[in-house]
């Protein structure tokens, strides 16, 4: 009797880049390598393995995935073959309107967003550049497309005292 598999998700690891440098990152152990990106046609064929053991949803990750340059191509394919897409992304680059439209028409279903604190001096605690206005700028966008999103944040002894008094 042979069992079947019921995968329901999936996660694919598009790339080890990254705009930030947070400490605990396990893509820092590449450097953040581009060299170190999965080839578009392994993310292809990847795509029709889930697809084929019927996986119905399937989730973006990197690195950030966002700097992956064939993102938009990846989350078509996967529309193409009936997948729900989750982009798991620390949104720096959806501050750039055009770019998130770009993703929202190539079909992500549901936005991810790993926020790295509550403020400027937070980000450069944490993920050593500033880059929390773009972060909620990118947030601003999302709301104004009306986009399914949710948030998260890695709680550190570096950001858990701000945390505590929220």
């Amino acid at each position: 009797d042979e069992k079947m598999l019921n995968i329901k998700v999936a996660w694919l690891t598009l790339n080890r880049m990254c705009n930030l440098r947070c400490d605990w990152c396990y893509a820092s152990k590449t450097n953040f390598n581009p060299n170190t990106n999965m080839k578009f046609e392994d993310a292809i064929k990847a795509i029709d393995i889930c697809s084929d053991l019927k996986v119905d949803h399937i989730t973006l990750i990197g690195g950030e995935p966002t700097l992956y340059s064939r993102l938009v191509e990846v989350i078509q394919y996967c529309k193409k073959k009936g997948l729900k897409v989750t982009l798991v992304t620390n949104a720096v680059r959806l501050a750039d309107k055009d770019y998130l439209d770009s993703l929202i028409q190539a079909g992500v279903d549901v936005f991810g967003i790993s926020i790295k604190g509550e403020n400027s001096q937070e980000y450069i605690k944490v993920a050593k550049v500033d880059r929390f206005n773009e972060v909620m700028t990118a947030l601003d966008n999302l709301i104004e497309r009306d986009c399914r999103f949710s948030t998260s944040m890695v709680k550190k002894k570096k950001n858990i005292p701000n945390i505590a008094k929220g």
